[in-house]
């Protein structure tokens, strides 16, 4: 449910009493998995399904740069753009702790989910000092490291070149 869809008497308390994820046009599901490790025992893990644009959306920055803060994040299963659930939604699973953690195990679908065995599958690990809260680039280590060495190499092109935006 987004927020824009509550009642704006409602949607105000809520931003009001969330503002450290409160940002763009965030969703309820926002809230549970903001709090969902506030909720958790020692060692607890949470799992959830929601929208994989939780990564990349503005919505989504706010809660991304809490879970910097936080290293509440331990595994990310994208499933790109297979349907899972009979929705039209992208989605994955996102599992949370109360813990810190350095680095977030990140897994994406190859196949559908209906052929996936999630147990065989080996984990790319992505060090949390390694992502912008703006927008996560999440991949698996291989497609991660070609995008650095691609975007360090040779001269950036504001270097070598004059760009103008709009009527120039």
């Amino acid at each position: 449910v987004k927020l824009q869809n509550l009642s704006s008497e409602y949607a105000s308390k809520l931003t009001k009493q969330f503002p450290a994820i409160a940002g763009g046009a965030f969703s309820l599901a926002n809230l549970f998995i903001y709090q969902a490790p506030k909720y958790l025992t020692k060692g607890g893990m949470a799992g959830v399904i929601t929208l994989n644009n939780i990564f990349t959306s503005l919505a989504g920055e706010k809660l991304r740069m809490h879970w910097q803060d936080s290293g509440s994040v331990s595994r990310i299963i994208d499933f790109r753009h297979f349907a899972v659930f009979s929705a039209s939604a992208y989605t994955c699973l996102l599992f949370l702790t109360n813990e810190k953690n350095d680095e977030i195990l990140f897994n994406a679908a190859s196949v559908h989910p209906s052929e996936l065995d999630l147990d065989e599958q080996e984990p790319s690990p992505i060090p949390y000092s390694k992502l912008i809260f703006r927008k996560w680039r999440l991949a698996e280590k291989y497609y991660l490291e070609i995008v650095e060495r691609l975007e360090t190499l040779g001269s950036p092109l504001k270097e070598i070149a004059e760009i103008r935006v709009g009527f120039a």
